[in-house]
């Protein structure tokens, strides 16, 4: 919270800290554990920062992406099994960053990707 104090502190008025976490900050997912602690730990930090923001009535906003998978060498090569392969398949890389910037213009706090993803 110390870093992000202090980039707000000195930032316009207003504005947006977005970060990428991932729904396995959102729903666990088998053989991720590691990972998912780490996003789940993203996750927490922006609602913790956002309540922060909004207590203090700063004009900063904040905005957390939580994709399935993006197709990077992260994950290259991966085989999404069944039944998560009916939510969905790796997503573009470019489909991520837009629905991000849409979200922060939209002021979004919380995106879920894939939509689908909404209803679990």
């Amino acid at each position: 919270m110390y870093f992000a104090r202090e980039i707000y502190t000195k930032l316009s008025p207003t504005g947006t800290f977005a970060v990428v976490a991932s729904v396995a900050g959102m729903f666990p997912l088998t053989q991720l554990s590691d990972y998912g602690a780490s996003k789940v730990g993203l996750v927490a930090f922006m609602e913790s920062l956002r309540s922060e923001l909004r207590r203090e009535k700063k004009q900063v906003r904040t905005c957390t992406i939580c994709p399935f998978l993006i197709d990077t060498k992260m994950f290259g090569g991966i085989k999404i099994k069944f039944p998560a392969s009916l939510l969905s398949q790796p997503l573009k890389r470019e489909y991520v960053a837009q629905r991000l910037i849409q979200g922060i213009e939209y002021g979004e706090s919380l995106i879920l990707l894939p939509a689908l993803m909404n209803i679990l």
